[in-house]
C-alpha cells in the first residue's frame, strides 16, 4: 500500500475531493453495480466530477478502492415500474427514492484513510500520518496536504545527489 498522499495524487485527486463512504463500493468500482441507490438527490457538487469511493472500516476510517463520476440521479421515489425494471443494474429490492447512476469508474491502489464528515454518505480524507510530518499550507485555503517523513526517507536513500557540493551523497542524508 502506498502512502495516502501518493495514491489520491495518481488519482487526480486532493484532500478536498469528495469521498463517497457506501457498503457496494466495491460493486460500484468493479462495474458490477451501475447505480447506487440512496435516499436523497445526488448533489449538484458531485455530478461529472471524480469522487473516491470507500469501505468503511469504522467510524473515522475507511479503505480507498477506486474512483467513480456520477451523471444522473433518477427519481424512483414515484416510480417502481422503473426501479424494477433497472433491477439488474442497482442488484437492490429496497426503493429509497433515488438512483446514482455511474457514468465511469476505476480501480486503484488501496489506501487506508481517516474521514471526516462532509455531507451526509460524504466525507473529506484526512492524511494519517504517524509521526513527524511536512505540511503544505496555502494562504489562503490553509492545509493542503501533509507527507510524513519516513514516507520521504524511504524513498530518498536510492537516489544520489547529481551535482554540487554534495555530490555522491545519498538524498536522505544531505541536510
Amino acid at each position: 500500500m502506498s502512502s495516502f498522499s501518493t495514491v489520491l495524487t495518481r488519482l487526480g485527486l486532493d484532500e478536498h475531493s469528495p469521498l463517497l463512504a457506501s457498503g457496494i463500493a466495491q460493486d460500484l468500482v468493479d462495474g458490477k453495480r451501475t447505480i447506487a441507490i440512496h435516499d436523497y438527490a445526488l448533489p449538484d457538487w458531485c455530478k461529472d466530477v471524480d469522487i473516491a469511493v470507500v469501505v468503511k472500516n469504522d467510524d473515522d476510517a475507511g479503505l480507498i478502492v477506486g474512483v467513480v463520476r456520477f451523471g444522473e440521479d433518477i427519481d424512483y421515489a414515484s416510480d417502481d415500474a422503473s426501479f424494477t425494471r433497472d433491477a439488474a443494474l442497482h442488484g437492490t429490492t429496497e426503493n429509497l427514492g433515488r438512483g446514482w447512476v455511474v457514468r465511469a469508474a476505476r480501480r486503484c491502489e488501496h489506501c487506508n484513510t481517516k474521514l471526516k464528515p462532509k455531507y451526509r454518505d460524504f466525507f473529506e480524507a484526512v492524511a494519517d500520518t504517524e509521526g513527524p510530518s511536512f505540511v503544505i499550507l496555502h494562504p489562503i485555503y490553509g492545509k493542503i496536504a501533509s507527507v510524513a517523513i519516513d514516507h520521504i526517507i524511504k524513498r530518498l536513500p536510492s537516489l544520489p545527489v547529481p551535482s554540487g557540493s554534495k555530490q555522491g551523497y545519498l538524498g536522505a542524508s544531505v541536510p
